[in-house]
């Protein structure tokens, strides 16, 4: 009788599923479709291991099955590679005017999308002629009382996760995050000086044609710099820079309340 596999053997095999299957949409990103023959002469597999593969990722979505017999990607993979190109196009779009922003501001300009969990850093300008800035990693995900996670949280169309999300919190945390979002919403703009001890970060959303937020650009700096508020100069300066990145990913009409 075979002995049944351990825990640890299971979570082995598990995450060689996941990366053999990541290695079958490498190839079909490449090749367009794919037979079961490809799959097993590019990962070294028997035609029968590559089938069963195949075909679970039919089944969940990830391929379909075309015409010839051919596997291609599946509408899960569609909807994958459609939100990374909006993706892609927001880097794109907005890198000018961060690049703009940071040379009037004189302060580090960054651009978070949403990560599930908080706002994740994924593009910084820095003001190279000043002799010191602040350094923001990017790739970092922030915690949910940050800046451009407030801003999220305020805007995010999917108010049941934002429920999950606060219901996590410490009851304390949750109602210093909720007092954030409404006056996120009050100021149309989100900030917090907690994160790093006497650095302030200022955020704004930007929204895309549909009017939903797609990211958050934000200024970081020091408190002394940014925490006059939303009458001063440099929240004045991000807030018309969100509203033109905004504008030129189509955004026509107020956002959602």
């Amino acid at each position: 009788m075979t002995e049944p596999k351990s825990r640890s053997e299971l979570r082995d095999g598990d995450i060689q599923a996941v990366t053999r299957c990541a290695e079958i949409l490498r190839m079909l990103a490449t090749d367009q479709t794919l037979r079961a023959a490809d799959v097993a002469a590019g990962l070294g597999l028997q035609r029968s291991t590559a089938h069963r593969y195949l075909a679970s990722m039919a089944n969940a979505g990830l391929i379909e099955r075309g015409e010839d017999g051919a596997f291609e990607p599946g509408p899960i993979a569609v909807h994958l590679g459609a939100a990374a190109m909006r993706r892609s196009r927001v880097l794109e779009i907005a890198a000018p005017y961060m690049t703009a922003l940071s040379a009037e501001s004189h302060e580090t300009v960054v651009l978070s999308l949403w990560g599930g969990r908080g706002a994740v850093v994924t593009r910084v300008e820095m003001d190279t002629d000043r002799l010191a800035v602040v350094h923001v990693p990017e790739g970092r995900e922030l915690p949910l009382n940050a800046a451009q996670s407030l801003v999220f949280l305020a805007h995010l169309p999917d108010r049941q996760l934002v429920d999950r999300l606060l219901s996590s919190l410490s009851a304390p945390m949750r109602q210093d995050i909720e007092q954030s979002i409404e006056q996120v919403k009050a100021d149309g703009m989100g900030a917090h000086s907690m994160v790093v001890q006497g650095i302030h970060a200022v955020a704004a959303p930007v929204f895309d044609a549909r009017g939903v937020i797609c990211t958050t650009v934000a200024l970081i700096g020091t408190s002394e710099a940014l925490v006059a508020g939303p009458g001063s100069g440099l929240w004045k300066a991000l807030k018309a820079t969100a509203e033109q990145i905004s504008a030129h990913l189509g955004h026509t009409s107020a956002p959602p309340a």
